[in-house]
């Protein structure tokens, strides 16, 4: 009797297997899903693959218990551009709004070094700040000794760099706009309690490396098309059938 069961078990699977595919291209029938700019998520050249090369992750333990998470994008000149690209084809943006734009965000490259920090303590709501009351303070670590931040700020993320950063968000964590003054030296990123340190750095490339995407290849990838709606007493009638 069990091996009965255990066949009839298998002949099920099969057979829900076999129509997988016809589960799938119900959905899309019944709950359109946009057309995508980035259908294929293997493509190194698509935005969140690139960024993914500038993100570091930290975990501290004391032991078992946790003392802080933190992972940490660097704002550099390849992450700007990314979100540029993403921001200026949402809005609709013109060639010279966009290098405007592009031409902006290289000059805040160029006046600080910024990351985007999410941070997170036990029982604290404020992992980080610039006096020194949060658990955890951050440094610049270069040859010449430590630098202070221009500044800690608690942000609130653009659309584009909550898409890029969808698998790092978390209501647990606390996102931060950090400022340096643009250190002349290699530099690591140093987080630090009254009893121990721990440092992030970009010097080492990360694996895989860093790919050299061509601009906006991933945006035109496959052309936007249109739906039209149903009319709405057609959708109603079908309803009210149904």
């Amino acid at each position: 009797m069990k091996n009965m069961h255990v066949l009839f078990g298998a002949m099920t699977l099969m057979a829900c297997l076999s129509g997988c595919h016809k589960i799938v291209d119900w959905e899309k029938d019944h709950f359109y899903q946009g057309e995508r700019y980035f259908p294929d998520v293997d493509d190194p050249f698509t935005p969140r693959n690139i960024i993914k090369h500038y993100i570091r992750q930290l975990r501290v333990y004391d032991e078992f218990g946790t003392l802080g998470l933190f992972d940490v994008l660097i704002l550099n000149h390849d992450v700007r551009r990314v979100y540029v690209e993403l921001h200026a084809a949402r809005m609709g943006f013109s060639t010279e709004i966009e290098e405007q734009l592009m031409r902006r965000e290289m000059a805040e490259h160029e006046d600080a070094l910024s990351f985007y920090i999410f941070a997170y303590a036990p029982d604290s709501t404020m992992p980080l700040d610039e006096e020194g009351n949060a658990p955890w303070t951050v440094l610049l670590r270069t040859p010449d000794g430590e630098v202070r931040p221009r500044s800690v700020r608690v942000v609130e993320l653009a659309v584009e760099y909550k898409y890029l950063l969808n698998d790092w968000l978390s209501k647990h964590k606390t996102m931060y706009l950090v400022k340096f003054d643009r250190p002349g030296t290699p530099f690591e990123l140093e987080f630090k309690l009254p009893d121990r340190y721990a440092c992030v750095s970009w010097d080492k490339p990360a694996e895989p490396a860093p790919v050299q995407h061509p601009r906006r290849r991933s945006m035109k990838a496959r052309p936007a098309h249109c739906v039209p709606g149903r009319p709405a007493m057609h959708r109603a009638s079908q309803e009210t059938i149904v």
